[in-house]
């Protein structure tokens, strides 16, 4: 169902619903919908799924050599140690990362972006910003507005971010 026929349905038949921070927090669940699903046929392509694409995009952000523990992983992704395990897997037996041993506890064994997933990362991303510019275009008058709402976004996910922290 479009945004707009679940916006007419909720006045229609269930206006309590629709309040201001709900309905941003809806909207925002909606684009991250519709652009992850986006993102999954320009992925499959290069046979990732988007948690393996996550893993790599977060190990790419690194300088080069530079390896992550597995748990710094899960904080940053918000993966289950179990989904994170299979998709380090993956990700290993395809020659994208490599994890060297550290002691006799295989899950505390650092994680390294290979070449080849160095390669493969500065592969898919023109493809991603192509989709991204092609899914959001049309929703900006140019460049500048488009930046600036990304900054606005930031700032909400930074103070989200904090809100949550505290609460721990």
């Amino acid at each position: 169902m479009k945004m707009e026929e679940q916006i007419d349905s909720l006045e229609e038949n269930w206006p309590e619903a629709i309040a201001p921070h709900t309905a941003f927090a809806a909207t925002v669940q909606r684009l991250a919908s519709l652009i992850h699903e986006r993102s999954r046929h320009v992925l499959k392509a290069f046979e990732l799924t988007f948690t393996e694409f996550d893993v790599l995009a977060a190990l790419r952000t690194l300088p080069h050599g530079t390896i992550l523990t597995p748990s710094a992983l899960y904080d940053a992704l918000l993966i289950s140690s179990g989904g994170l395990t299979k998709t380090l897997k993956s990700l290993e037996g395809r020659g994208l990362i490599e994890r060297p041993q550290a002691n006799e506890d295989a899950r505390q064994r650092p994680i390294a972006l290979t070449d080849a997933g160095r390669r493969l990362m500065e592969e898919i991303l023109p493809k991603m910003q192509a989709m991204d510019k092609a899914l959001l275009q049309d929703a900006f008058a140019s460049d500048d507005d488009c930046m600036a709402e990304a900054e606005l976004m930031r700032r909400i996910v930074m103070s989200v971010e904090s809100s949550l922290q505290r609460r721990l």
